[in-house]
């Protein structure tokens, strides 16, 4: 019946036959128009634009681990996941800046995280620089979303997503959200590989979920200089975890990724014995009394 009122929807002229006119008019509307290729910045306008890093001027609370039931061996009640949704200041002849979210960011606590850094990008004053060209060239959209981790019990839902980055780019942090919908486009966003470095900064686990019956073992971890969040499985840190380069400001684009640490050495292995004297080797099948 379904079928049958879809054909009838679709023969315009009531002629019992589908043209391939009525069909596109019919469908035109379903077929997505492509996005619009984003904004590329000018030469000059990179050049006058300036990064800085430092506390979010807006962090919002997404989720809290109040209401989940402790691990054997006592996760943190207080841990907290928030985001920072993307601001802008300024404009005409004055100084002017734009934020750009890197991913969400984990606290051991209920309150406002101190730790939280985030990446702001700014012109130079009396400048007309088309930030928003700037951002999208440098720092572009996660290209998708991969449903990594979840937790469903307590209080509010939370939902951990992989950012996949474009080519040539690295997605430093994870998106978070409270239903199973992946993040809105520009809730993570990436920096160019040349610019990412593995994280040093030792990990700290904020939450797991070890010992909790029916739930997929994990934890969530504060990782890197920035605060981010990343999840490990069960109590074991996260795996390839990527932080922002101090220096990234004097690296040019083009220059080659970091490579990765390198695994430690394995020890060398023991010396063999040293060859018995000639006077003691005896033939095959033989014996010597002492």
């Amino acid at each position: 019946a379904t079928c049958l009122a879809v054909a009838v929807h679709v023969d315009a002229d009531g002629d019992r036959s589908i043209s391939k006119a009525e069909f596109v008019e019919a469908f035109a509307a379903l077929v997505r128009a492509p996005p619009p290729a984003p904004p590329k910045a000018s030469a000059s306008d990179v050049r006058d634009c300036s990064f800085a890093v430092g506390a979010p001027a807006k962090l919002v609370t997404l989720w809290d681990a109040r209401g989940q039931l402790a691990s054997v061996r006592g996760s943190r009640s207080e841990a907290s996941v928030w985001t920072s949704p993307e601001a802008s200041s300024g404009g005409l002849l004055g100084a002017q800046s734009l934020s750009v979210p890197l991913g969400a960011f984990a606290h051991g606590s209920l309150k406002s995280p101190t730790h939280a850094k985030s990446l702001t990008l700014s012109g130079k004053r009396f400048r007309n620089v088309d930030l928003k060209a700037v951002r999208e060239t440098l720092f572009p959209e996660a290209q998708n979303f991969r449903r990594l981790w979840e937790i469903t019990s307590g209080r509010t839902h939370l939902y951990i997503w992989t950012a996949v980055p474009p080519a040539g780019f690295v997605a430093l942090g994870v998106g978070v959200t409270t239903g199973p919908e992946p993040p809105a486009a520009g809730a993570v966003r990436c920096v160019p590989a040349a610019w990412a470095v593995p994280a040093t900064a030792k990990p700290r686990l904020l939450f797991d979920t070890v010992g909790m019956q029916g739930r997929k073992p994990g934890g969530i971890w504060r990782v890197g200089s920035l605060g981010l969040l990343a999840v490990g499985r069960e109590r074991s840190p996260p795996e390839g975890a990527y932080d922002l380069n101090p220096q990234f400001q004097s690296i040019p684009l083009d220059a080659p990724p970091p490579l990765p640490p390198r695994a430690a050495a394995p020890p060398p292995l023991p010396a063999r014995p040293a060859a018995l004297p000639v006077a003691f080797a005896q033939p095959l099948g033989k014996s010597t009394a002492f």
